[in-house]
């Protein structure tokens, strides 16, 4: 798998290739308030209606891969936990359920960390294998541990 340029479709399970054959697809709802929506149901998915998560008739938001990598992709990312200051005078409040910063956070981290996509896929089994004994939540995603991960577990 190239890192940072293919990923693993969450709803079909096959590769998406390239960035362009892929989307982050979620849906947005009105907050009880009508100050803000709240945006929820995180996915990396093929560019396709057959790997849509949502229905046709609902509120389903889409931006292809192109746009959340690199640093444009931080930018993006960031503004779902905050639009900034110079959009929103006062923080309104976060937008994310606790689920969706967990799922959010997973996306990031596909999206931004090279070989995570692929070394996400053996995580269990090296945990079981006792292969992250000793590791914290920082060092588990560095390129030594992925690309350990990576080398130990990948079926050539």
């Amino acid at each position: 798998m190239e890192p940072l340029r293919q990923w693993v479709c969450d709803k079909c399970g096959d590769l998406i290739n390239s960035a362009n054959e892929g989307v982050l697809q979620w849906t947005d709802y009105e907050a009880k308030d009508h100050r803000y929506y709240i945006s929820t149901g995180f996915y990396i998915v093929h560019n396709n209606i057959n790997c849509s998560f949502y229905k046709r008739e609902e509120p389903v938001k889409d931006i292809n891969l192109s746009e959340i990598s690199g640093e444009i992709g931080i930018l993006h990312m960031l503004s779902f936990f905050d639009k900034g200051i110079f959009i929103e005078n006062q923080y309104p409040g976060l937008r994310l359920t606790n689920n969706d910063i967990r799922s959010l956070s997973e996306i990031w981290r596909r999206m931004q960390i090279p070989h995570y996509e692929e070394a996400r896929l053996y995580y269990n089994e090296a945990r079981m294998d006792g292969l992250l004994n000793g590791e914290n939540e920082i060092s588990m995603h560095t390129q030594r541990v992925l690309l350990k991960m990576i080398k130990k577990y990948r079926k050539s």
